[in-house]
């Protein structure tokens, strides 16, 4: 495997990007994810469950993703069916923008199978003005990432988002203190602008909606076990990708990007044509770029801007530990996902 190139920090005065400028500035080698192992003790210190195996022990949920065509996303073009892509990142905030993702996922999950929490409570979801924005928030959780400058970790905003805050539909709020900002639409400057920490009046209604549960994600089989029950997935690596797809909706690995990205759905039926051709499981994985920035069929009902990646390339991108699940739980209990969302053999 050749060298990693030398990824470095984004310049002050870059700016917000247009989309060819963002897609350049990953190739180039600047970190929308960054590491911070004093984060990741941190984050392990306060899990419940540090991995998903613990927690797969405790719930019964090893191996209920094999054999299934598993898409959790449609859970979420069910209700809003211009959510995905989402809008074109134009900031280094790529970790906050899958880590939305990946919370949307698992709500909507939750929306669809309307079963009631440990509190009795069954989510709700009020639709949002402008759905094709993203729904959930990303630039709260992007102002969290306890610095000034561009780039984020996902050990840090794993910890905001269930631990000192929460999440935030796509709608205006009038703060106590901060006053009145529109989160209707995906403005990356805002999150931008309130780093490294926004006031306590945004955290304290950001914590009304807390992210009960999250845990690492260490192998494929739990990535594809973790979509399979409708927990969402955030990763980063150091992986890029062909902006070209194939006839199955796939994308080769190509080049370096220190980024995140959220996977949204799995593949492991072993009579898929797209896993005879390319191996089991398959992951859906969903950028953050738009939906002009790759090009080729789409496989699956997938949204446009995401690709299929086989089980070598996901394995590599958990190595170094920047794999998530999400869940509204205490705890990932199993779900079985609506007909829409999973097929195959059990």
């Amino acid at each position: 495997m050749p060298d990693l190139p030398r990824f470095s920090q984004w310049p002050d005065d870059l700016g917000p990007l247009r989309p060819g400028d963002v897609r350049e500035a990953y190739r180039s080698g600047l970190q929308g994810a960054i590491r911070e192992p004093e984060e990741a003790d941190a984050l392990d210190e306060s899990l419940a469950w540090k991995t998903w195996a613990d927690a797969a022990d405790q719930f019964g949920t090893a191996e209920t993703g094999r054999g299934k065509l598993s898409r959790p996303w449609l859970c979420a073009t069910k209700y809003e069916p211009e959510i995905w892509p989402g809008p074109t990142q134009t900031r280094g905030d790529c970790v906050s923008r899958g880590q939305a993702v990946a919370c949307a996922v698992t709500m909507f999950v939750e929306v669809a199978l309307a079963e009631p929490d440990e509190d009795g409570e069954i989510e709700e979801y009020q639709p949002v003005e402008f759905p094709d924005q993203g729904v959930v928030a990303s630039e709260i959780i992007y102002a969290c990432r306890g610095h000034r400058g561009e780039g984020a970790s996902c050990d840090r905003l794993a910890r905001y988002v269930s631990e000192f805050g929460g999440v935030l539909l796509r709608k205006p709020y009038t703060f106590p203190e901060s006053g009145e900002i529109d989160l209707s639409a995906y403005d990356g400057d805002i999150g931008y602008q309130l780093g490294p920490m926004p006031a306590a009046d945004i955290l304290e209604k950001a914590s009304e909606h807390k992210i009960r549960s999250v845990t690492r994600l260490e192998t494929v089989e739990q990535a594809r076990d973790a979509l399979a029950n409708g927990y969402g997935v955030n990763v980063c690596s150091n992986y890029g990708f062909s902006s070209k797809r194939d006839r199955f909706g796939y994308s080769r690995p190509r080049g370096y990007w220190a980024h995140a990205m959220a996977w949204i759905g799995v593949i492991d039926d072993p009579v898929d044509p797209a896993c005879r051709a390319h191996g089991r499981p398959l992951f859906l994985v969903l950028n953050s770029w738009g939906k002009n920035w790759n090009a080729g069929t789409l496989y699956h009902e997938q949204p446009a801007g995401s690709f299929w990646i086989n089980a070598r390339t996901a394995g590599g991108m958990l190595q170094r530990g920047g794999g998530f699940a999400f869940s509204n739980f205490d705890g990932f209990p199993a779900q079985r996902l609506p007909d829409y969302g999973a097929t195959g053999i059990v």
